[in-house]
C-alpha cells in the first residue's frame, strides 16, 4: 500500500516576479497595508497584504499600493513565519490584534491564511537545538517578551 501525503506543498510566490519565496535563500517578505479609514470601532483595518521579494519587487508593489491610497503598515520576513517559534509568535500576534478589534479584509485574510498554511508545512518538523532552547526560555520567562 502506498503512503499518501496528508498535505500538499504550498508555494508562496512573489506577487511581482513569481519567485517561490519559500526557497532556501529567498529574501521574501509579507507586507500589510491599512485602509485610510478606521473601522466603526476606531481600530485599524488591514486592507491589503502581499508576499514579495525584498528590494526591487517590494518597491514596485509599494508604489502601486500607495497609488491606491493605502497606508503602509509593515513588512515581516517570511522566514519569521517558517520556523516553529516564529510561527507560534506570529500566530499569537495576529490573533491578539484581531481579538483587540482590528479588522482584516477578505483579500488580506486570504493572503495571511495562505502564509500560515504554507508555513505550517515548513515547520511541522522536529525543533533544532536553538529552537528548543528558545522555546524553553519563553516557557520559563513567560510570553510577555515572546509577543
Amino acid at each position: 500500500m502506498e503512503n499518501r501525503k496528508l498535505f500538499q506543498k504550498v508555494e508562496i510566490l512573489c506577487e511581482c516576479c513569481g519567485k517561490n519565496l519559500l526557497e532556501k535563500d529567498s529574501m521574501g517578505i509579507f507586507v500589510t497595508w491599512l485602509a485610510n479609514q478606521k473601522s466603526s470601532n476606531g481600530k485599524d483595518v488591514y486592507q491589503k497584504a502581499y508576499n514579495c521579494c525584498k528590494g526591487k519587487c517590494d518597491d514596485i508593489l509599494k508604489k502601486k499600493s500607495l497609488s491606491e491610497g493605502l497606508n503602509y503598515d509593515r513588512w515581516e520576513d517570511i522566514s519569521s513565519f517558517t520556523n516553529p517559534i516564529g510561527f507560534i509568535k506570529k500566530n499569537q500576534q495576529w490573533m491578539k490584534s484581531l481579538q483587540e478589534g482590528e479588522q482584516i479584509s477578505d483579500e488580506a485574510y486570504g493572503k495571511l491564511s495562505t502564509l500560515f498554511w504554507a508555513s505550517f508545512l515548513e515547520i511541522s518538523r522536529d525543533l533544532t537545538l536553538e529552537e528548543e532552547e528558545k522555546a524553553r526560555r519563553y516557557m520559563q520567562e513567560g510570553l510577555v517578551d515572546f509577543l
